[in-house]
């Protein structure tokens, strides 16, 4: 079973988001609102609402206002190990700040565009 969130989190940090929005430009459309939570797999080409940050190592791999890729991308892929990870390690749950987790499924806030 090759799920490993370590390999997958190194993957992610080695590739950088696409901004779309400013950071001040994704807060604003989450106060006004204009965001919903989309589960891991509906992710691609998505824009976060807000920073998504693992820990550890406590850093930002996705800041507010940045694409998520295709369905390919390693920050899809590493909330997806995530998922695999804590639904067979029960307690050994991990901490991404700015994800839900719902159902053993990552969710994260993202800007409604159009």
């Amino acid at each position: 079973m090759e799920f490993r969130p370590d390999a997958k989190l190194n993957d992610a940090f080695e590739t950088l988001p696409t901004p779309a929005l400013t950071p001040r430009q994704a807060y604003l459309e989450m106060v006004k609102g204009k965001t919903e939570l989309v589960p891991a797999d509906k992710l691609a080409n998505r824009i976060a609402a807000n920073a998504l940050i693992p820990y550890p190592p406590g850093i930002p791999m996705v800041i507010s206002g940045e694409r998520f890729g295709d369905e390919n991308n390693p920050h899809i892929a590493y909330l997806k190990s995530l998922a695999q990870w804590d639904n067979m390690f029960p307690g050994f749950e991990h901490v991404t700040e700015g994800s839900t987790v719902i159902n053993g499924v990552y969710h994260v806030p993202c800007i409604i565009e159009g």
